[in-house]
């Protein structure tokens, strides 16, 4: 079992939603949001994002395209494979990320990020456990998907 927050071809593989979890902007607490009202105005701002090829990268980025716009209308960006290291970014005030709601909701909480709102902005994603289409073990991974959904409830 894989689980998966990227785009899959669902012929290809069995699957189950496990969660459809927001996404939202995120900064430093003390990060200057006082002129970003819309996507555009977003593009002046350094972007911190995973690295080519994550799924929640490539979750922003169709989002983008279907707004006509790509990653590359950020003047300036930043790419990491490291989730700490982009929190630690955000929280020194270095720039926006896009990042699952429950990533940023204990930081937010603490009060050391903040979120950006922004008009029309809504995205959500699904997690999905996924596994090989026609496996000898796919009732038995049905099961533990079914349990580990009730875990993380």
């Amino acid at each position: 079992i894989v689980l998966s927050e990227g785009y899959f071809s669902k012929n290809d593989y069995e699957h189950q939603v496990i969660s459809n979890d927001p996404l939202a902007i995120f900064c430093g607490a003390k990060y200057d949001t006082d002129e970003i009202h819309c996507l555009e105005d977003l593009f002046c701002h350094r972007l911190i994002s995973r690295e080519q090829g994550s799924g929640t990268r490539a979750i922003f980025e169709h989002y983008l395209a279907e707004q006509g716009y790509s990653i590359n209308n950020f003047q300036r960006k930043c790419d990491f494979t490291n989730l700490s290291l982009i929190i630690r970014m955000l929280i020194s005030n270095r720039g926006i990320s896009v990042l699952y709601k429950c990533v940023g909701s204990n930081l937010l909480e603490q009060g050391k990020l903040k979120e950006i709102t922004i008009k029309d902005f809504s995205l959500t994603h699904d997690f999905n456990a996924l596994w090989q289409k026609n496996s000898m073990y796919s009732y038995e991974n049905t099961e533990f998907v079914s349990e580990l959904k009730d875990f993380i409830k």
